[in-house]
């Protein structure tokens, strides 16, 4: 990640146009859901929490397509992009918005996931994607981000296509 490069809010919400609200379609937007608040909230919590926006909307994608994708109804239902705390047993964890939902995941990231002895050049302190693609979505202190088996080749393929959507938005 290029810190001098961070992404606008208009690259941002490019993405989530291209990849989730295309993708899904406008009629799968739930209640409480705007993308310019979506888009301004993740900017504004990855620079304060130091995450890599790409990294961001990768794992939103993955896990929900920011919670447009009408079958994952826990993220929908709980306003719980990042199913943060969901598990596979069942158990939901869920926001008062979409927003707040967004700087949890923030902050966990910083909080968990940052690899101090590990970091990536001209990015000391930020959970970059590429850190995380190198640590296969591990703590340092142990477990991983998600069961699925692909969730770092997923996270990787998603990578390149919002840096590649975001580039055509400048």
């Amino acid at each position: 990640m290029k810190l001098t490069e961070f992404p606008t809010t208009a690259q941002i919400k490019q993405v989530l146009n291209c990849l989730c609200v295309k993708t899904m379609g406008k009629d799968n937007v739930p209640d409480g859901w705007d993308i310019d608040r979506i888009a301004a909230a993740i900017r504004r919590y990855c620079i304060n929490y130091q995450i890599d926006p790409v990294l961001c909307l990768a794992q939103g994608i993955a896990e929900s397509h920011f919670a447009l994708n009408p079958k994952a109804k826990r993220s929908r239902e709980h306003k719980n992009i990042f199913n943060w705390l969901n598990t596979d047993d069942g158990k939901n964890y869920a926001f008062a918005t979409f927003e707040a939902g967004i700087e949890q995941y923030c902050k966990t990231m910083h909080r968990e996931y940052y690899w101090l002895e590990d970091p990536d050049p001209g990015a000391n302190g930020w959970v970059t994607v590429e850190m995380m693609i190198r640590h296969d979505f591990t703590r340092p202190i142990g477990g991983r981000y998600a069961s699925a088996g692909n969730y770092t080749s997923t996270i990787a393929s998603l990578a390149a296509k919002i840096n590649k959507t975001m580039q055509g938005a400048l």
